[in-house]
């Protein structure tokens, strides 16, 4: 054989060796086995990412412009800050829209207080409208307003101070409460001293539209106990508004209808169960749901935390051996309440290997009885 063909075949040899080492690699990765999250590690949607940031990629790029153009607090709706707060209001943990907020509320603090120092009131405050405008949920922000209107207040005129109040009070919702520290009494301090001041009455009218509307949303979902306190602070706030009998007469019939629900319902129902007989079937269900590893029939019979819902199907996946303890069973009297330890022991991986003790192995149950009637079944972790 030439020498020509003997470096040929090493050729050659050397390119088998290559592909055969690259199919054994890549069969060795297609087989790695996918790991189970651990009970209780939240598992991040990749869909739920991908629609997070199609929605959040265009404000951040807004927000930068914003930035770059200086509009960093105004013009009100189309500023940086307020861009980063809608980003943050999609995605609660997106730390570069956190960081860019913060820098800007902390930069115009500083500028707001060194404002106040120098007698600039009416400056401050206009930032610090601009700034709850964009950000009211943030706590340095009320506080700065908080601290421009004390500021204002103690050097303008009483008709101006009270108005001053009086907005920071619609802020802070103390509308009608407590008394004598609320914008109603406030606003009509004003019309006692000047019966014609129209920013006064505009602001009791505020005050009522908003009482009107919580009446009327209460009445139309039900909820009685709530629309009759929002009607009584109707009568407070205008005792001779046209609407109010109407509303009355509704809350009235309203409460009529649901008793004769209650009361059909009540007939049908059979006599009731002694809380204790119900809290020991709803602890067997339980055990014997949990045994069986049936998800469905555990989601049925519990209430979740939203971070602890998927906990039953993470931990079946994961483990192919329990067993499982249920003691100490406490009922408390006049509260439709019961009380159970959750232990599992024994736990073995569904590879075969056995897992040491966690202290999330050991756990409550709360039994309980919603106001519907319904017996649920409530998870705490820690509580044991």
């Amino acid at each position: 054989m030439s020498p020509g063909w003997s470096k040929h075949i090493k050729l050659v040899d050397t390119i088998l060796l290559v592909l055969a080492l690259a199919i054994a690699a890549g069969i060795a990765v297609q087989y790695i086995p996918e790991r189970e999250p651990a009970p209780g590690v939240e598992v991040v949607d990749p869909l739920e990412v991908r629609e997070a940031r199609a929605q959040t990629e265009p404000l951040l790029d807004a927000a930068s412009d914003a930035v770059e153009g200086g509009r960093l607090i105004e013009p009100v709706g189309e500023n940086a800050l307020h861009l980063y707060r809608q980003v943050i209001e999609i995605d609660p943990s997106h730390k570069e829209a956190e960081q860019h907020s913060r820098q800007i509320v902390q930069r115009y603090a500083e500028q707001i207080r060194q404002e106040l120092d120098g007698g600039a009131i009416k400056e401050a405050d206009r930032k610090a409208q601009l700034l709850f405008a964009a950000a009211p949920e943030l706590s340095l922000v009320k506080q700065l307003l908080h601290e421009v209107r004390s500021a204002a207040g103690a050097t303008l005129p009483e008709i101006t101070r009270l108005l001053v109040q009086a907005q920071q009070d619609l802020i802070e919702d103390r509308l009608v409460s407590p008394r004598g520290n609320n914008a109603l009494s406030r606003f009509r301090r004003v019309i006692e001293i000047e019966p014609e001041n129209e920013p006064a009455r505009r602001g009791i009218e505020t005050i009522l539209e908003h009482y009107v509307a919580q009446a009327k949303n209460r009445l139309a979902n039900d909820d009685l106990e709530s629309a009759a306190s929002h009607i009584e602070n109707i009568a407070l706030v205008d005792p001779k508004y046209l609407g109010l009998p109407n509303l009355r007469s509704k809350l009235e019939l309203l409460r009529q209808q649901q008793a004769r629900v209650k009361v059909e319902r009540d007939e049908r129902q059979p006599p009731a169960r002694p809380d204790i007989d119900v809290i020991n079937e709803m602890v067997d269900k339980y055990r014997a749901a949990f045994e069986a590893r049936d998800v469905i029939a555990l989601h049925n019979m519990s209430e979740f935390q939203p971070d602890d819902e998927g906990f039953p199907q993470q931990f079946f996946s994961q483990y192919s051996e329990f067993r499982l303890e249920i003691s100490g069973v406490e009922y408390i009297r006049g509260e439709h309440k019961g009380i159970a330890r959750v232990t599992l022991f024994d736990l073995v991986e569904v590879g075969g290997d056995p897992v040491d003790w966690a202290a999330w192995r050991q756990f409550e149950i709360v039994i309980e009885k919603k106001p519907s009637g319904q017996w649920k079944v409530f998870w705490r972790w820690g509580k044991v």
